[in-house]
């Protein structure tokens, strides 16, 4: 049986058929001389009775002459030992009064011998050697008047008492019999057996695993993913299985990182309701101050309180924007515009655009690399800009007059390398660890009010689909430092 799995499990259904077809040859085979064989050994005795009978009723004239012996015990032992049965077989011929004319071997006639105008045969226990014998009993009728009988013995074997066996062997001859009864059989029969019998070897090993498929499928039509599939199968059945497996992983990280962004996206929105709460609450209380019967309200005032609506409708417009391109950016299918972008270029657009502004506020700003005019690397400039900018603006939040905002950027491991750093307070470091995760909004709710914990984590995002990394650490001296990678 352990073959038989082995064979299921590593061979392929090809391999499988041609190996069931050999085996169905070799069985048959083996099993038709097997058959052959004890049937052969069980009807021995049955033979020699059935062809002992036929010779009697051939020379049935000449059985009651004493004369006759010598021919009729010829034949006996011709039987027996063409067909092995040792001196298990005996017979008699009597009168109709039971007088014993002769016999192969001087034994007494079995008791309860009756003679009858038809065949019979019945059981015999010899009690002095306790075994059971066959007595069969055939008349000798000549002229419609019974003269005698011929009385044979043999093992009463199981067959025997088959009442289908014992009418056949009333009924046919020696070698229709042993035709029909042991060579049918063993060649048809057996084949029939084996192949039926491995046929459904060979298709329980395709079903088998076909219903685990099918109960399978039904557990994924029921979004019940909690199940490992079969993949020992080496075969046809084993690559669909691993093709199965495969798939329903993927459909459970799918069904996992779907409920995570609903979880996050869910997380946002509350964060965003709280949020875009108070700008909404100051909004409306404005616009009641200046629409509303207040004569009171001069037109200084007013104006005051349009530039703070202003603002924070500009805020609530910002946190939606973020919350958007957060929803953008996490989406699995969510491309970015790569173009092959000059690098001189691109950073000294990013230093006019600060420059200015750091100027200002008496910021030392400054970007160093080391790129000829001519070369470019591949990215989207427009979220990488952004990424800049984020970065850029939180550190002028956090840096006083006199100090310096640094950009540093290289060529590193088929890939850039941004360096963004200050002097300003540094990251606290119980957080540092954080920073990048939504919703972080600092320590500082004074610097932090208008914000809504987005930036860092969607720069997070674009690095992420940039294929690269990004890192937070506080400079030696005082100050912070952000650095990224993308390829």
């Amino acid at each position: 049986m352990a073959m038989i799995t082995y064979i299921k499990r590593n061979m392929s259904l090809k391999k499988q058929f041609f190996i069931f077809c050999i085996l169905s040859i070799v069985l048959s085979f083996i099993l038709t001389l097997v058959f052959v064989s004890i049937i052969g050994i069980t009807l021995a005795p049955l033979r020699s009775v059935v062809s002992i009978e036929e010779f009697a009723e051939t020379n049935k004239d000449k059985l009651l002459k004493k004369s006759f012996k010598v021919q009729i015990d010829k034949k006996f032992k011709d039987e027996m030992l063409k067909n092995e049965i040792g001196n298990s077989v005996n017979y008699w011929i009597i009168l109709k009064d039971k007088t014993i004319l002769y016999s192969y071997i001087n034994q007494a006639l079995p008791k309860n011998t009756e003679i009858q105008p038809i065949q019979y045969s019945k059981k015999l226990f010899d009690e002095k050697n306790s075994e059971t014998n066959r007595l069969i009993l055939k008349p000798l009728v000549f002229n419609g008047e019974v003269k005698g009988a011929l009385v044979l013995k043999c093992e009463n074997r199981f067959i025997f008492n088959i009442k289908f066996i014992s009418k056949l062997i009333e009924r046919s001859m020696a070698d229709p019999f042993v035709n029909f009864l042991i060579l049918l059989p063993a060649v048809l029969f057996s084949p029939i057996i084996i192949i039926l019998v491995l046929s459904l070897l060979f298709a329980k090993g395709i079903s088998e695993p076909l219903k685990q498929i099918i109960i399978w499928s039904e557990k994924i039509k029921n979004n019940d993913l909690d199940f490992k599939v079969d993949v020992s199968y080496k075969n046809e059945i084993g690559r669909v299985m691993e093709g199965f497996e495969d798939m329903r992983a993927a459909l459970e990280n799918s069904l996992k990182e779907q409920w995570v962004m609903a979880k996050a996206r869910k997380d946002m929105i509350l964060s965003l309701t709280h949020d875009i709460k108070t700008p909404i609450t100051v909004i409306c209380g404005h616009l009641e101050l200046i629409t509303g019967p207040y004569p009171n309200i001069t037109e200084e005032y007013k104006e005051k309180s349009l530039t703070i609506i202003t603002n924070n409708a500009n805020r609530v417009k910002t946190l939606i924007n973020e919350l958007n391109e957060v929803w953008d950016l996490e989406k699995p299918d969510f491309l970015l515009s790569r173009k092959d972008i000059n690098l001189v270029e691109f950073l000294g657009e990013i230093e006019d655009e600060f420059f200015y502004i750091c100027n200002e506020k008496s910021i030392n700003f400054s970007i160093r690399h080391s790129f000829n005019e001519e070369e470019c690397s591949n990215f989207d400039a427009f979220r990488i800009e952004e990424i800049l900018e984020n970065l850029i603006s939180n550190s002028l939040r956090f840096t006083n007059e006199k100090g310096y905002i640094s950009i540093k950027c290289l060529r590193k491991d088929e890939g850039l390398i941004f360096q963004i750093s200050d002097s300003g307070r540094g990251f606290d470091e119980k957080y540092i660890n954080t920073i990048f995760e939504r919703f972080y909004k600092g320590q500082s709710s004074e610097n932090e009010k208008n914000n809504c914990g987005l930036g860092l984590y969607i720069c997070k995002l674009i690095v992420e689909k940039h294929n690269g990394w990004i890192k937070a650490y506080n400079n030696i001296s005082c100050g912070a430092i952000v650095e990224f990678f993308i390829k």
